[in-house]
């Protein structure tokens, strides 16, 4: 048999092992009653109201100096030594 062959059929059923729920007939809705049950009305959200910005200057910030970590600073070092080297050797 090529390999590019068709599987064959399967031996069981198409079909679901299980059948569906069969749901009982309801009574159709008395017309005198509303659809929904009304339930408690939720409390109002209060609108937002806007704050105005503190007059004066603003509090102070933490300030955090970048920090450069050992091999960072070594690579800078480094690299600007060879572009100070190289920048003085091109002009003599």
């Amino acid at each position: 048999m090529p390999q590019y062959a068709a599987a064959p059929a399967p031996s069981f059923p198409l079909h679901a092992h299980r059948p569906e729920p069969i749901e009982p007939p309801t009574t159709p809705p008395d017309p005198d009653e509303p659809d929904t049950i009304p339930g408690p009305t939720p409390d109002p959200i209060e609108p937002f109201e806007p704050v105005a910005p503190p007059i004066g200057d603003p509090p102070p910030q933490p300030v955090q100096t970048p920090q450069a970590d050992a091999r960072t600073a070594q690579y800078q070092r480094l690299f600007w030594k060879k572009s100070f080297v190289a920048a003085s050797a091109s002009r003599h």
